[in-house]
């Protein structure tokens, strides 16, 4: 039975959690007429399961950040190759992100997702963002104390930590293959760690859906629906439109072929909904198609830190 349950696949499961969601978070919302016990599950059960697989994320986001920079930046041992190279993928990523941030405004600009739905605004934030200068927020990006930085959960000081330590392992590299070694271990743990985290995404979906219909009911059924539709076709746009280009653009390369080569690493990354589950088949398919292996293992783990900043 469990041999099965295991088959049906993680995506499959948060598809299964996100309706059910919406069918208990309707349920409670037109037959649950006792306002108060209604606000005590969804506060003390749904949004704490919700909240809590939140926070275990938000746990390991920064030492694998920390880790991946070191393990992506190590990869590469000569200094030139790496100046080069880096520049070059930075900039890369760069593009992307721009490019994905201008369609997903233009997107949710013609769509406009979340018109119509009307949530309680907190005024939770901070104070201390607002009052600092341009020169405040690139002095906290290094961090004075490298503990803080885990402790706070900043991701910026983490990245610029990594760089700086990664220069200093590349240049003793021939001194130090246990350090290196043993941030490669560590690295392979943290991801696994987060895999295993990932496992119970469908749960945590199932809550959240639970605790929005519950409380909002019909009215939060259109601009989700309409945000769904918004993420898949920037998706959509991302990887059909302008991915292909840039193959084109940059590599010369055919984006048929492309797709065909990485068809099963996009379909086992689509179905354990884990981009750091699908690195060693990424790493596998590029050394295939000619890329040497520490380029690969560099901007295959630089792009998993951009992601998980991002």
């Amino acid at each position: 039975m469990f041999d099965r349950l295991r088959k049906i696949g993680l995506s499959n499961w948060i598809l299964i959690g996100l309706i059910m969601g919406i069918v208990v978070g309707l349920f409670f919302n037109l037959y649950v007429g006792d306002s108060y016990a209604k606000n005590f599950i969804m506060n003390n059960i749904f949004q704490l399961c919700g909240n809590a697989f939140i926070s275990l994320l938000k746990m390991l986001v920064v030492p694998l950040v920390f880790c991946s920079i070191v393990v992506s930046l190590s990869s590469i041992s000569d200094m030139q190759k790496l100046r080069s190279i880096g520049g070059k993928t930075i900039l890369l990523y760069l593009l992307t992100s721009i490019i994905s941030i201008l369609i997903a405004f233009g997107i949710g600009f013609i769509i406009q997702p979340g018109d119509g739905l009307h949530m309680p605004v907190t005024n939770n934030a901070s104070s201390v963002m607002s009052n600092q200068t341009i020169t405040d927020l690139l002095l906290n990006m290094i961090p004075e104390n490298p503990f803080t930085a885990l402790i706070d959960n900043d991701i910026l000081p983490a990245v610029i930590l990594g760089v700086i330590f990664s220069f200093g392992l590349i240049k003793l590299k021939s001194k130090t293959p246990i350090v290196e070694k043993l941030f490669k271990d560590f690295d392979h743990i943290i991801m696994k760690t987060t895999d295993f985290i990932m496992n119970f995404a469908p749960v945590r979906i199932f809550c959240l859906m639970v605790s929005t219909f519950g409380t909002f009911g019909f009215e939060s059924l259109i601009p989700l629906a309409k945000l769904f539709i918004s993420i898949l076709l920037a998706v959509f746009i991302m990887t059909f439109v302008v991915y292909p280009a840039m193959l084109i653009i940059f590599a010369r390369l055919n984006p048929l072929i492309f797709f065909r080569k990485f068809l099963q690493t996009m379909l086992f990354a689509f179905s354990s909904n884990s981009s750091t589950a699908s690195i060693p088949l990424s790493l596998e398919n590029l050394e295939a198609m000619g890329v040497s292996n520490d380029v690969a293992s560099f901007t295959t783990h630089l792009g998993i830190s951009i992601i998980v900043v991002g």
